[in-house]
């Protein structure tokens, strides 16, 4: 296959919402386990803001699930802060952190992605680049959100060890350079 080839924008009818989330494990297995420059090109023609959405909250109401179960499992240590908590109980604080990193959770999940996605965008475009913002968040969506639950997954078994938290960053890193690839058609004719 010709290198021009892998770039091709690949046009795909954009389905209603509810079979787009459907869609979304099948799709999550694709780019996970066959990442290549095709693979997110086919991707990519699939992304609309309603599909994006839809993964900013889920994702954002599983991990906020995920880490209030973290805190359960292995709540805080306030007895160290004693004198900054005006005399409530230590289930009282762990009540309010629980509710209070739940709310900070869902709300930054989006924000997080989106600035992230805005400072590579600009700098693909600084570099050339010809895809488009939502075609970029829609791909990294693509990992990310399979990547971010594995991450506080891991989070969750406390032999696991901090540097385990980091290792499905690391494969991020990788399918976030293919797809920067795909989206943006880097790579495409020849060197100069």
């Amino acid at each position: 296959m010709e290198l021009n080839q892998k770039y091709e924008t690949h046009i795909s009818e954009h389905k209603p919402l509810g079979r787009a989330i459907r869609a979304l494990p099948g799709q999550y297995i694709k780019v996970l386990t066959r990442p290549s420059i095709t693979t997110f090109a086919e991707e990519k023609g699939k992304a609309t803001w309603g599909i994006i959405w839809a993964q900013f909250i889920g994702l954002g109401i599983i991990c906020a699930i995920l880490q209030s179960l973290g805190l359960l499992i292995l709540p805080p240590n306030y007895n160290s802060i004693a004198g900054a908590t005006a005399g409530l109980s230590s289930s009282t604080l762990l009540v309010f952190s629980i509710v209070f990193f739940a709310i900070v959770e869902i709300l930054l999940t989006p924000v997080s992605f989106l600035a992230s996605g805005g400072i590579l965008f600009l700098i693909a475009r600084i570099f050339g680049g010809k895809g488009t913002y939502r075609e970029q968040i829609y791909t990294t969506l693509l990992y990310g959100v399979p990547m971010v639950i594995l991450s506080y997954l891991l989070f969750l078994v406390p032999v696991a060890g901090a540097w385990l938290l980091y290792l499905p960053h690391i494969y991020s890193l990788v399918l976030l350079i293919i797809s920067m690839m795909a989206v943006h058609q880097f790579g495409r004719g020849k060197a100069k």
